[in-house]
């Protein structure tokens, strides 16, 4: 993990234009296009009964007031107070139900685009913060743009009732709709003219809360690390100092929040004072009703939301806006070129209803074409330099023939593993071409999986599942030589030495194994692949001699092979060596010509690993 996500820092964002945040919204609606005026029409009733209630109201105590005590009109506008109701409920499910289905789809949208462009084009690139950190741009982020969405359904519905409140209200009186309620408005306007502060006390907390959750996720991460260098206590301190800022940060913004709320929830009872100063001469006069009165009470709450909808409204759409600006720079990290925000928007199947896809259908093993099967792989001026340490490598040139196994070897800090992810597209090279059969590799990240190639690296990452799950990782048992991946892999004997066999749960990160079994475990997983190139990245370092040993031996003849290590086994197993010092080739050829003619493979052979002089 990085030293940033300890201090909780995450990476700016740019503002974002109004146009850009609106037609990204706009583009998730297109995508139910049916649910959102559901919504809308769904909304507008909602907020628009208050207004059939609201005269009801009035003719039910101008009818009192009358002394119509009994009689058909007073059961009448009973029954009708009963139907405004029972319409409201109805109108409440059916928007809870319309709301609810297009919030789950587009949520579904924006997150499956977001982890399918990580795990297509970018999987290889450094992610800007934590785990825990990229977590909350799928949960938090896709949930903020979506509930910006309800904020423009509540306001349609709201302006709706309150234009018609308003007409009434004016046509009733005019003078004390206007003395009431224009005062009102620009109080509470005033008022939530400090939402900004709201903002940004409730952006200091969120950070805050960020720091604490990216330092719990590392904590436990490196509890053994902890303990061994004796630094319980130091964490214990800085633990309590995160903590501590959290606290301070959420008590300004719920104290700052609540002397907000205090006054809006008695705006209404200080409206009704109002009123009834207003209303009693004209009362008395019998040119204001106690209907009028109830009438104008009830519209007052209503009323007095409004400028509550348009600020809340405001709110949302600048944190859209950085919602999407975050995700979009998830997907930007480490990308050459920039990632148009269509990418997060473009209809995809979600299956949220019915079967789902089988394995075979959702193509998580693409069939094998003729041109997969490889003949030669030439890589021509291969670049890469780091950013910040500029280390890399530069100009490397290599050639694989069918069948054959090449080892790339070098001190620690020579560039072997930069040159393999580099070779893959795992990080975005700076020039070079990889011509697979003589035909450019124009996306090499794309381009390089199963069939063609399959990778083990040099610390492998396994899931919380069983151990059959993490070598298949989708793959279908039947359609799969399992067992003949496991012996390749020197893997059988462990296999059957666990309680449960292959149905074993190896916990969280393979935790269950040793550091030699999660290497062959990764390993068996490329094996099952059955590519016709396999990249392995020093598989061998936490193997012992017998099991190393049988490893190589049970290399398949007919797969090419493309391997990092420094081990003798894997060098005499080698058909052509390549030895790389500085980022660049210093010498290659056969095991046996370069130890008398490389001064740095001897060293190499000598068991010298010092690393690289920066």
């Amino acid at each position: 993990m990085s030293a940033a996500s300890f201090s909780g820092g995450t990476p700016g964002t740019a503002r974002r234009s109004r146009t850009a945040t609106l037609s990204f919204i706009v583009a998730v609606l297109r995508f139910s296009p049916v649910l959102f005026v559901w919504c809308l029409i769904s909304a507008t009733v909602v907020f628009g009964l208050p207004l059939a209630a609201g005269l009801v109201l009035r003719a039910f105590f101008d009818a009192l007031s009358a002394g119509m005590l009994v009689g058909t009109h007073i059961w009448t506008l009973i029954g009708l107070f009963v139907a405004v109701e029972v319409a409201d409920i109805v109108s409440g499910a059916s928007l809870s139900f319309s709301w609810g289905s297009l919030l789950f789809k587009s949520l579904a949208l924006l997150r499956r685009n977001l982890l399918r462009e990580l795990l297509s084009g970018h999987a290889g690139h450094t992610l800007p913060e934590a785990s825990g950190g990229t977590l909350s741009r799928f949960r938090d982020d896709a949930e903020e743009v979506v509930e910006f969405i309800d904020r423009w359904t509540d306001l349609f519905g709201r302006t709706f009732l309150v234009s018609g409140a308003m007409f009434v209200m004016l046509r009733l009186d005019a003078r004390i709709t206007l003395l009431v309620f224009v005062p009102l408005a620009i109080i509470i306007t005033l008022v939530n003219l400090a939402q900004q502060r709201i903002i940004q006390y409730r952006a200091e907390s969120q950070q805050a809360v960020s720091r604490v959750t990216a330092f719990l996720g590392e904590l436990l991460d490196s509890v053994q690390l902890v303990k061994v260098a004796e630094a319980t206590p130091h964490v214990i301190v800085h633990f309590r100092r995160l903590n501590d800022a959290r606290r301070k940060a959420a008590l300004h913004d719920r104290v700052f929040s609540q002397l907000i709320e205090a006054f809006n929830s008695n705006v209404v009872n200080l409206g009704t004072g109002v009123i009834l100063l207003l209303a009693g001469g004209s009362m008395r006069r019998n040119t204001f009703t106690v209907g009028d009165f109830a009438l104008f009470v009830t519209y007052l709450a209503a009323v007095a939301q409004w400028p509550l909808e348009v600020a809340d409204w405001l709110t949302g759409y600048k944190q859209a806006g950085v919602s999407i600006e975050r995700m979009l720079a998830l997907l930007q990290a480490g990308s050459p070129t920039p990632v148009d925000e269509v990418v997060l928007v473009t209809p995809e199947p979600l299956y949220l209803t019915g079967p789902l896809p089988s394995v075979q259908d959702s193509q998580v093993a693409r069939t094998r074409q003729d041109s997969d099967q490889l003949c030669t792989l030439q890589v021509t001026g291969l670049t890469y330099h780091h950013p910040g340490s500029g280390r890399g490598i530069e100009r490397i040139n290599l050639c694989l023939q069918q069948g054959t196994c090449t080892v790339i070897t070098g001190r620690i800090g020579a560039g072997k593993t930069t040159l393999l992810a580099a070779l893959l597209g795992l990080v975005p090279t700076e020039a070079g071409e990889i011509h697979w059969n003589d035909v450019l590799v124009e996306h090499p990240a794309l381009f390089f999986g199963p069939p063609r190639t399959a990778f083990t690296p040099q610390v492998p990452r396994l899931f919380s599942e069983t151990l059959k799950d993490n070598v298949l990782l989708g793959l279908v048992e039947g359609q799969a030589d399992l067992n003949g991946a496991l012996r390749s892999a020197v893997l059988e004997r462990d296999v059957a030495g666990l309680d449960q066999g292959l149905a074993t749960l190896i916990g969280p990160r393979g935790v269950r194994l040793s550091g030699g079994q999660v290497q062959r475990t990764a390993a068996a997983r490329m094996f099952v692949r059955e590519a016709d190139l396999l990249v392995f990245d020093d598989l061998s370092s936490a193997l012992d001699a017998e099991t190393e040993q049988l490893l190589w031996e049970r290399l398949r003849p007919d797969r090419t092979y493309l391997i990092v290590s420094h081990r003798r086994a894997a060098l005499r197993r080698a058909d052509h060596i390549v030895v790389l010092k500085d980022g660049k080739v210093e010498a290659a050829g056969t095991l046996d010509v370069l130890l008398t003619t490389c001064e740095e493979l001897q060293r190499l052979w000598s068991g010298d690993l010092t690393p690289v002089p920066s």
